[in-house]
């Protein structure tokens, strides 16, 4: 999965790779978990500044 997210404060790209999820909605739903953190932390960086 290939994740370009272009936040209007903060343009940044986020590619998460994974291999062998037995529960596929499972590993959906850390994928989101993992861009919601990043996301909230590129804001907190750019606001920073």
């Amino acid at each position: 999965m290939l994740s370009i997210l272009l936040a209007a404060s903060n343009p940044y790209i986020l590619c998460i790779l994974s291999q062998g999820q037995q529960d596929i909605e499972a590993g959906f739903r850390k994928i989101s978990e993992i861009s919601r953190l990043v996301y909230e932390y590129q804001e907190q960086v750019y606001r920073g500044r």
